[in-house]
């Protein structure tokens, strides 16, 4: 999701004066330099108190875009302020300061800004496009996507409002109306990486793998060093169960950016696999990363009680960074052994039957694993099928389930003499 900065060689349409040598070097570098020769530039003419009105006003706007695009949001604010003070009536500079605020992630000032901006000048498609994606970030989807629309009547051609339109369809719930969107987004620019990449997410949110598969590598194939797409792909190929090429993606994932959730991930696959050392050993990392996500604690307890390792201890003390009173905190408490496993099904019911059914296929699986670890094969196989039977086939917990019953399958039962 891209903003659109007025571009200052336009908007600032003043010339800076010359006033011998030093000054001409310096207005070319407030006009004309990378970032930070034009702040150093700017800010020598800023400082003499020679310029006049018009040139001062130009000299804060290209220093306030300098300190934009290098991310000094507040800086930036502040020189805007000023050439507000001095052209009050000039429609890009609220588009400018509106750009810095949504940086700070002040969304509701950024959109008081946009406003202005508008109200001054309705016809300029970005602004309606950076207002709609202030919106969007504060999951305002239908009044982003009436934003959206006006960027787009003014602007049919205007690639990024298209996805950014999808991305609010999206958060709506509706990936049709969200692939829709995409597709023109991709139809104005062929070579749009994010449009493949978000399609592709909405097709997998849809359960169509192989689609979201195909998105996933035209998005690598124009951005082939974005860690996030590898991992989404691998995501896709885990849910068809191709679990030697998800680990390719995720490996890969991990490469390029050490930091991601990507050990989840893989850890899950891992997991899946019956290697379950080597998913502990993910898991722990995530845990690193994430100390405070309790589906991490979770998972790192199950893989190192499967791993014949002791899981209570560490899943106590990680339990001391959870926030155990929201789901699925409750079913920490029960491998601590502080609730039962009625008070596990009680908290997964939820008055939103889709959150009901999705909580209660991971009540089931993490049930179906209490079970199994105490030896319990009969129940835990119950337990597993009513994961699946919730058919909520996008979440870990129902293929993991599928993996927990082949592997139990497979597993001879015992016989009595």
């Amino acid at each position: 999701m891209r903003l659109f900065a007025a571009f200052l060689l336009l908007v600032f349409a003043c010339s800076l004066p010359a006033w011998g040598q030093t000054s001409d070097e310096n207005a070319a570098r407030c006009e004309k330099g990378d970032p930070e020769m034009k702040i150093a530039g700017c800010t020598v003419l800023i400082q003499s108190g020679q310029l006049p009105k018009e040139s001062l006003f130009n000299a804060y706007g290209h220093r306030g875009y300098a300190y934009y695009v290098t991310g000094k949001f507040d800086q930036a604010i502040q020189d805007f302020d000023q050439a507000m003070r001095l052209n009050p009536s000039f429609a890009p500079v609220f588009s400018l300061r509106g750009n810095a605020f949504y940086g700070k992630a002040a969304y509701d000032r950024a959109i008081l800004d946009f406003d202005e901006a508008i109200r001054l000048d309705p016809s300029v498609a970005n602004d309606f496009n950076n207002r709609g994606n202030a919106y969007y970030s504060k999951a305002t989807y239908d009044r982003a996507i009436q934003d959206y629309d006006e960027a787009i009547r003014l602007n049919p051609s205007f690639a990024d409002a298209f996805h950014n339109r999808g991305l609010a369809y999206r958060g709506k719930g509706d990936h049709d109306g969200a692939i829709r969107n995409y597709d023109e987004a991709i139809r104005l620019n062929p070579s749009f990486a994010d449009a493949f990449k978000n399609r592709g997410n909405a097709y997998y949110a849809k359960g169509n793998y192989d689609r979201a598969i195909q998105d996933y590598d035209e998005a690598i194939r124009l951005k082939p060093g974005v860690a996030e797409i590898f991992s989404y792909r691998g995501r896709a190929y885990t849910q068809k169960g191709n679990y030697d090429r998800a680990i390719q993606d995720y490996d890969e994932a991990i490469r390029l950016d050490p930091s991601s959730d990507t050990f989840f991930n893989r850890g899950r696959v891992r997991f899946d696999l019956g290697q379950f050392a080597a998913s502990q050993s993910d898991f722990a990392k995530a845990a690193e990363l994430k100390p405070s996500y309790a589906y991490v604690a979770l998972w790192l307890y199950l893989a190192r009680s499967r791993a014949g390792q002791d899981a209570h201890s560490e899943l106590k003390k990680n339990a001391a960074q959870l926030k155990l009173t929201e789901w699925p905190g409750r079913v920490v408490d029960l491998y601590l052994g502080t609730v039962t496993s009625g008070e596990i099904l009680s908290a997964a019911t939820d008055a939103d039957t889709k959150k009901d059914r999705e909580q209660h296929c991971e009540a089931y699986f993490y049930l179906g694993e209490y079970a199994l670890i105490k030896g319990k094969r009969i129940e835990a196989k119950q337990l597993f099928q009513k994961a699946i039977d919730t058919g909520v086939t996008s979440f870990i917990e129902y293929t993991a389930a599928q993996a927990e019953l082949k592997r139990l399958s497979a597993i001879p039962a015992k016989t009595s003499h």
